[in-house]
């Protein structure tokens, strides 16, 4: 019985020095999504349908880092009523997201990937106090080009409304 039981212990104590020698890598750091909302650059012509069919127009220009996390970047501009529309990349997802503010009612965007001609799919939905919609099919298509932007006006707005938009997404 004693040696049966010396041998667990020992078993015990070899496999304890195994894995006190054996190291785990470095977790890995949160890449910088600034590459990837560099491809959201550009003017975008957006389609989908709820009851008719409807069109958006969304210019992003100026890329920005998350005051929360430097590695965490956004691009921002205006969509065609002159409202802020912001756009990112979430690497927990894989899914770049554009959001167009209209006062009361947020617009977003969501694909997974750009082809080379600029054209995207995904779903789009609205965001306001009472909740979010359904999803729709959409599509788009970006132009590469500067968009004219009021940066004194905006910069700090687009900021504000990337953290609340980001936090507040479902």
């Amino acid at each position: 019985m004693k040696s049966l039981l010396l041998l667990s212990v020992g078993l015990g104590v070899v496999g304890l020095s195994a894995c006190s020698s054996t190291q785990n890598p470095p977790p890995n750091p949160i890449p910088s999504t600034r590459a990837y909302v560099a491809q959201l650059a550009g003017t975008w012509n957006t389609n989908f349908t709820l009851d008719t069919a409807l069109a958006d127009r969304i210019q992003l220009a100026e890329i920005e880092s998350s005051e929360k996390d430097p590695n965490d970047f956004y691009i921002w501009g205006t969509n065609k009523v002159g409202g802020i529309a912001l756009g990112w990349y979430d690497p927990k997802t894989s899914e770049y997201v554009i959001a167009s503010d209209f006062r009361d009612v947020t617009q977003y965007y969501e694909f997974s990937s750009i082809a080379s001609d600029g054209r995207v799919s995904g779903n789009t939905w609205f965001s306001s106090e009472s909740g979010f919609s359904d999803d729709y099919a959409f599509t788009g298509q970006r132009t590469l080009g500067t968009a004219s932007l009021n940066a004194s006006r905006a910069r700090a707005e687009a900021s504000q409304l990337f953290q609340k938009l980001r936090t507040n997404q479902r």
